[in-house]
């Protein structure tokens, strides 16, 4: 395991003739993304779970769009480490893998958005409205 770490090298993140290159090698660290991938789709199944047991309609919707985006990362992720363990060209370049992430960073950032601002006006418009409908006159039940 200390061998993994011994390999890593951040100054070669970048280097752009590294980082644009078509068909970076095969061999290598990235099967070990495998795994991470695994454990963040494993984790997506997991918050599922957790969502349907969770009777917040709120809490619900922000645990759809985590489980989205660790489903969005995990599977793309898998994918790019395949298109890599292949040799495809232009797919398994190290640009593309870091565009994802990028996409899933905005993303991140979006459910951040929405559960900070978003969601407690919605919870006090939710609260407005019970309490308007509270005193409403109700058709009577036979």
């Amino acid at each position: 395991m200390l061998n993994i770490f011994q390999q890593i090298n951040l100054s070669k993140l970048f280097e752009l003739d590294r980082l644009f290159e078509t068909t970076p090698i095969v061999n290598g660290l990235y099967l070990y993304l495998l795994g991470i991938y695994g454990l963040l789709l494993l984790s997506a199944f997991w918050l599922g779970i957790y969502a349907k047991k969770n009777n917040d309609e709120f809490k619900k919707q922000i645990f759809g769009k985590i489980i989205y985006l660790l489903l969005f990362i995990s599977l793309t992720g898998a994918a790019l480490v395949f298109f890599r363990w292949q040799a495809i060209p232009y797919l398994a370049s190290r640009v593309v893998h870091m565009a994802i992430w990028a996409v899933a960073l905005l993303w991140a950032l979006n459910i951040v958005f929405f559960s900070v601002f978003t969601v407690p006006k919605l919870k006090l418009q939710k609260y407005k409205r019970e309490q308007f409908e509270k005193y409403l006159p109700r058709k009577k039940t036979k």
